[in-house]
């Protein structure tokens, strides 16, 4: 008998976020926390251009591949890991607020 251990993924793209929120959900223990909810493998893949630059052919901006066994898993560690983003976005908008004129 043949086991199947076909998986399934899907890609969030970070390049673009502030930095804060870059190194947030790039940690050990931010991606070992998705790996462990989600049951998912997650690997940061690709290399940061700044704003307006774009990446030449062949390269691709930063990125988070996320590869599970299911698509259930998948969209669970997708979810978590938007969460984290809007999480930190959201501390970014009121340091700012806060030390602002």
């Amino acid at each position: 008998a043949v086991v199947s251990t076909q998986s399934t993924g899907d890609e969030v793209e970070i390049n673009d976020l502030p930095q804060q929120a870059r190194y947030r959900i790039t940690s050990k223990d931010a991606i070992a926390a998705v790996q462990e909810y989600s049951e998912c493998a997650l690997t940061v893949r690709g290399t940061y251009y700044p704003p307006n630059r774009n990446p030449p052919e062949g390269e691709r901006k930063l990125y988070i591949c996320i590869e599970g066994p299911r698509d259930r898993a998948i969209t669970l560690a997708k979810m978590e890991l938007k969460r984290m983003i809007k999480e930190e976005l959201n501390k970014a908008q009121m340091f700012s607020f806060r030390s602002g004129p």
